[in-house]
């Protein structure tokens, strides 16, 4: 079952609104911590730029993602936004480790570091409201389209707001004569990046592996359908995600004297009930079969 028509112009307008968001404050942030020595805060308008990076590879996937199932993808194209979100978390990584670098070198000459000023403070809330801001409006799209690709934009946009309260503290702190703070804020914000990035692909990974869905949720879809009229039983349920929906297959016993065409409705019927019951259902796929 694809997703509404408006789901991809939905995705897309909210990404659109946060990509303009990540590069205001990206720029402003590496110009500001120029100004005011904090490397912290140049490395959150690095951050914040890769918000924006990826924000334009999510418009890119949320097209392919959203497509009408066609005929070379009979199931439609929803395992593009699990191998979307991988990419992204690969960036993270690259990026986690980019930052981590700079911050140990710049801890290795600490009698050289610099006071930051205050004005790179005012910045980082800024950020901190911001990013915050912009992380509920796109974790609410993303649960109203049950879309793993949003919702890793959207926790994307969350780290960049923890990395503006850390940067924030090392811009404070540096103002009482811990200097080293603003560096180690950096680095904060770096392992903050990485540990993203391991929980994006991981998740996708076992989707793109066909991991079955957890078992409190196997047993929701079994009492579903078990009550289902004409439905004496069940064998042999499974489940796999693919774009955010689950896909259940499923052989529902049913009294073998009624007729293959009271059958197959049985069957469409139990499809139909768990569709409606779970929003995260994409296909509900019956088998029937005869009861002994």
């Amino acid at each position: 079952m694809k997703k509404p028509i408006d789901a991809q112009t939905e995705a897309v307008r909210i990404t659109l609104i946060g990509m303009a968001l990540d590069l205001a404050l990206g720029l402003g942030k590496i110009v500001g911590g120029i100004m005011s020595a904090s490397f912290a805060l140049v490395a959150d308008g690095v951050h914040s730029l890769t918000d924006a990076v990826t924000d334009i590879f999510v418009l890119v996937i949320a097209r392919t993602a959203y497509a009408a199932p066609d005929r070379g993808h009979p199931y439609g194209h929803g395992r593009f936004e699990a191998v979307g979100t991988i990419v992204m978390g690969i960036v993270f990584f690259i990026t986690a480790a980019v930052l981590l670098y700079d911050a140990s070198q710049r801890l290795a000459a600490v009698d050289e570091l610099v006071v930051p000023g205050l004005f790179g403070a005012i910045i980082a809330a800024i950020s901190i409201a911001s990013k915050e801001w912009i992380y509920r409006f796109t974790l609410a799209t993303a649960e109203r389209l049950n879309s793993s690709l949003l919702r890793a934009n959207a926790w994307h946009s969350r780290s960049d707001a923890l990395s503006s309260i850390a940067v924030l503290i090392g811009i404070v702190g540096g103002q009482f004569g811990v200097v080293w703070l603003d560096t180690l804020a950096a680095m904060f914000v770096a392992l903050l990046i990485a540990k993203i990035g391991w929980d994006l692909c991981s998740e996708s990974i076992r989707e793109l592996v066909d991991t079955a869905l957890p078992d409190k949720r196997r047993s929701e879809f079994e009492d579903c359908l078990k009550a289902t009229p004409g439905v004496k039983g069940l064998t042999d349920l499974r489940s796999r995600l693919s774009g955010g929906k689950a896909i259940v297959e499923v052989h529902l016993v049913v009294d073998p004297r009624i007729s293959v065409s009271e059958g197959h409705q049985i069957g469409a019927s139990a499809s139909a009930r768990l569709r409606e019951n779970f929003t995260d259902v994409g296909e509900g796929i019956p088998h029937v079969d005869p009861q002994g």
